[in-house]
């Protein structure tokens, strides 16, 4: 994560030349301020991602009081997927995390940002739930990187192997790697060989025949 994190974080800091992105880039750096190490920057590439895609840091995030108590949590306002409860005014200085699923509280007391966004990915996993569209390119990005920024094939699926990597709404290879990343990824044969091992979301298709 070290070296494919700085790597992707590189690109999007110094090739990507949209406007509205820079202005989110400015913004995270006054948030982040003198804040170092792999956690502070896997923060920093997930919002750049969301920006980078315009999807919206609210589908992923809700935020609340840092002092707010689980039973505090005004879980009709979170969306229905699984949702990082972020208590504080922002994922950099809050010290502790939240998961909920349905609309309902699974875990109320992550102290760490990367245990709070590999517990979302399980949830996806372990109850074989689609993408939200609204943040299925961000997901899929993390999901399908050759980089392996997220090595996915930690979670199994059903045992007769059903998945895909499709999501509802998407057709596979939606948007994609940042173009000028590919460069400084691994291998072809290497990307192939994960979309072979690792078990995916099933698709709106699949679930009708």
């Amino acid at each position: 994560m070290d070296l494919k994190g700085k790597r992707l974080l590189n690109y999007l800091t110094t090739v990507c030349v949209r406007k509205r992105f820079h202005q989110t880039y400015a913004r995270l750096q006054r948030m982040r301020g003198q804040q170092s190490g792999c956690s502070e920057d896997v923060k920093e590439m997930l919002l750049l991602l969301l920006s980078y895609f315009d999807e919206k840091e609210e589908s992923m995030f809700f935020h609340v009081d840092d002092t707010c108590l689980a039973e505090e949590v005004e879980l009709g306002q979170v969306p229905l997927t699984p949702t990082i409860i972020v208590c504080g005014q922002s994922c950099y200085s809050s010290t502790r995390y939240m998961l909920s699923l349905d609309q309902n509280l699974v875990n109320t007391n992550i102290s760490s940002f990367i245990s709070a966004l590999w517990l979302m990915f399980g949830s996806y996993y372990c109850f074989n739930i689609h993408y939200p569209s609204e943040l299925a390119s961000t997901l899929e990005f993390l999901q399908r990187s050759p980089c392996r920024l997220l090595d996915l094939r930690t979670f199994t699926g059903p045992a007769d192997g059903t998945g895909t990597s499709t999501v509802p709404g998407r057709h596979q290879g939606h948007k994609g790697s940042p173009p000028g990343l590919q460069e400084s990824q691994e291998s072809d044969s290497a990307h192939s060989q994960i979309q072979q091992t690792t078990w995916r979301p099933r698709t709106s298709r699949e679930d009708s025949m």
